[in-house]
């Protein structure tokens, strides 16, 4: 095996930026909190640097504001959750519409499917580790033999008409 690029960890200052963005976006951090440098370096692990340089971002992005005596978080508008759930829902509805064009009548019978779900849903509800554990093994063996079987046949030559 060649192996032609090797795994890195993304820089600190990245990591650092992607763990306050989620924090912000998902509410952990509430509006108007006072972002300090040292704190959030201390609680990190890392130096001040790559905290100014993710607070720079996050304020580009609009997520803080800086104001005289520091950062503070600005948070989400109605308008800003708009635009962040907009293009994941286009290209969710475009890959539906894709799918759909591209399914048989064999693939469009998801009640197997549907009921597989429901099945794995009430065994894991249960608490039973382990049977939730062979059922989701179960499950997935069976959509990979599913699967094997749909391609096998779809790579058959069709008679010509």
């Amino acid at each position: 095996m060649t192996i032609t690029h090797p795994l890195r960890n993304p820089p600190l200052g990245d990591q650092l930026l992607a763990q306050l963005r989620s924090l912000i976006v998902r509410g952990e951090l509430s509006v108007g909190t006072h972002l300090v440098e040292g704190r959030i370096a201390e609680r990190f692990g890392v130096s001040r640097g790559p905290v100014r340089d993710a607070l720079r971002q996050l304020e580009i992005e609009g997520l803080v504001e800086t104001r005289e005596r520091g950062v503070f978080v600005r948070g989400l508008s109605d308008h800003d959750l708009v635009e962040l759930y907009s293009l994941p829902g286009a290209l969710e509805g475009l890959a539906i519409q894709e799918a759909i064009a591209r399914l048989d009548a064999a693939d469009r019978d998801l009640v197997p499917v549907a009921e597989d779900h429901a099945y794995l849903r009430d065994v894991v509800r249960s608490g039973d580790v382990e049977a939730a554990l062979a059922a989701l093994t179960e499950h997935l063996h069976g959509s990979c033999s599913r699967i094997r079987v749909t391609l096998s046949e779809r790579a058959r030559p069709q008679p010509a008409s």
